[in-house]
């Protein structure tokens, strides 16, 4: 019995190491967006700059429907 409770809280440990580093590449992505919101705000004037986030910004929509 003592061994299934300690193999019980080994795997919810690791479940929640899983969780944490699902939250942490969420927030990594998070963080990538805004540097190209920032960098847009920048670079208003640069055609090239706003091809390029236009396209960017197609290519995620395109993966959140998935």
């Amino acid at each position: 019995m003592e061994v299934n409770k300690a193999a019980e809280g080994k795997v919810l440990e690791v479940e929640k190491v899983r969780e944490k580093r699902k939250e942490n590449e969420k927030e990594r992505e998070g963080g990538r967006k805004g540097k190209i919101v920032k960098k847009i705000i920048e670079d208003e004037n640069n055609e090239e700059c706003q091809i390029f986030t236009l396209f960017n910004s197609f290519m995620f929509l395109y993966k959140e429907e998935d």
